[in-house]
């Protein structure tokens, strides 16, 4: 009940006690069906509505074996409690994408799972025929033999994989080719911009492509990512650079953070914390060093997911301007700011990625009819993203929150665990630090005045709590703090 109330907070829901005919047409007549497993079991429900042919929502029944018959976003769809009804919305606004899933999850119970096939299986156990009844994987090996909805149809209709190419990436042992191989494991829809005339000559008819175009010279990495996008017809697109090795399993992971995770624009496997002021990450996340999905400033360009629709729609959009590269991940995790969405990165480790394979083999960088130093390039780009955000990196404290990393918030916490834990000396350089990069932040000064003063230290706490006045005259605790 906690949950349906949950649902109905945000969308339109139906419920009551029926059965037989009048629970086949109220499970018929719904877009998506709610099921939950109170017993942690494989109840009827997840069949019924599957044969039905309407679209499930239904929680993970560990050890069940549901997890080897049905998969997650392929042929229906397991929410999780807290995000519930952002996996609802996602699937309410992709018409196309939830009726065929629902339409594939049908085909599998008629394959597989009627009263009829357990009944026959009871029977052929009682004469003897069998030793034993079917495992988990064979019911599935029987379930998907001869469906005519296939994996590789409802991943066409959900992702598209955008690949910029200018070469074959020679500083790095993946390439095109070699990504190329992967992704036909994976599944999807595959859009190629070739930046290169010489290498779309050899590559456009690949059997492996759905959909490519075709710059006379290199463009650049945004207005590739852009055109990819437009051309991407799927709720999800993946942009990937042509020199990253990629298994199923980490698109399935960034692919459900981007069904699941509240306000999501962009999710990776890697990110930073940035600051916006000194333009230099405060603290980057690489593969394998965090453990927890995480909101981050800033998400790395090498592989990422979004939702398409923020980019049909003028929400967001790559800057053209940062040509050919740098400094476009951090602009778009601005955008993401500014529009109240949210770059989050998730603990997946099966890719493997040779920072810029294509650039560490060149001395020089063609763009459009000009050629630059790598080093060139970046210090363009940075004045203009500084020109661009000027209003943002500025010191005005109404666009705190905008220009601030997150950093910000996930040091005062670990700070706080740190007092709990009795480690002061280790909270106050926390404070130290966050001073150093936010001299105009007050949290920095009060809360090291804070510990100051219950060392005794009044002097040294009255200087801070004066650091603080200074930004905010009226900070009650600064000035409790100095007045006793």
């Amino acid at each position: 009940m906690e949950l349906l109330e949950k649902v109905k907070e945000k969308h339109n829901i139906y419920y009551e006690r029926v059965f037989w005919d009048e629970m086949s047409n109220v499970l018929g007549q719904s877009k998506i069906v709610f099921n939950n497993a109170v017993r942690n079991d494989l109840n009827m429900r997840l069949f019924e509505v599957l044969s039905i042919g309407s679209f499930l929502a239904t929680d993970l029944a560990k050890n069940s074996g549901q997890d080897e018959l049905f998969i997650n976003n392929e042929d229906l769809s397991i929410y999780n409690d807290y995000l519930i009804n952002n996996t609802i919305s996602f699937y309410l606004e992709n018409d196309e994408l939830r009726e065929l899933i629902a339409k594939r999850g049908q085909e599998l119970v008629h394959n597989a799972h009627l009263y009829e096939h357990r009944a026959l299986e009871i029977v052929e156990m009682l004469e003897g025929k069998r030793n034993r009844t079917s495992t988990a994987a064979e019911m599935r090996e029987k379930s998907i033999k001869n469906a005519l909805i296939s994996e590789k149809q409802i991943n066409q209709k959900k992702r598209s994989f955008i690949i910029p190419v200018i070469d074959y990436a020679p500083a790095s042992k993946f390439n095109i080719k070699t990504l190329l191989d992967d992704l036909e494991q994976i599944g999807g829809e595959i859009i190629v911009v070739f930046n290169s005339e010489q290498v779309a000559s050899e590559l456009k008819n690949d059997k492996r492509i759905d959909q490519y175009a075709i710059m006379k010279n290199n463009v650049g990495v945004s207005r590739a990512w852009n055109i990819g996008l437009d051309i991407s017809r799927t709720p999800i697109s993946f942009i990937i650079n042509s020199d990253v090795h990629v298994e199923k399993q980490t698109i399935l992971d960034l692919e459900n953070a981007l069904i699941t995770f509240p306000d999501v624009a962009v999710v990776g496997p890697q990110g930073s914390f940035f600051h916006y002021e000194k333009l230099q990450d405060l603290q980057y996340f690489d593969k394998g060093t965090f453990q927890n999905p995480m909101e981050v400033d800033a998400v790395s360009g090498f592989l990422f997911g979004v939702l398409t629709k923020h980019f049909h729609n003028g929400t967001l959009i790559f800057e053209n301007n940062y040509t050919p590269c740098y400094f476009e991940e951090w602009d778009l995790g601005l955008q993401i700011k500014k529009n109240e969405l949210h770059s989050y990165i998730v603990p997946t480790i099966f890719y493997e990625h040779e920072w810029s394979g294509s650039i560490r083999s060149m001395r020089t960088i063609k763009y459009y009819d000009e050629e630059q130093t790598a080093q060139q390039i970046l210090e363009n780009n940075r004045l203009k993203f500084i020109r661009k955000w000027e209003h943002i990196i500025s010191r005005d404290k109404h666009l705190i929150s905008l220009k601030s990393s997150l950093f910000i918030n996930k040091i005062l916490y670990d700070s706080v665990k740190l007092i709990k834990e009795n480690r002061v000396t280790d909270a106050e350089k926390i404070y130290d630090f966050l001073i150093e990069y936010y001299p105009n932040l007050e949290v920095g000064y009060l809360n090291k005045a804070s510990i100051q003063k219950s060392k005794g230290l009044l002097t040294e706490a009255n200087i801070n709590f004066r650091k603080v006045l200074e930004i905010n005259p009226q900070n009650e605790t600064a000035l409790k703090g100095i007045s006793s």
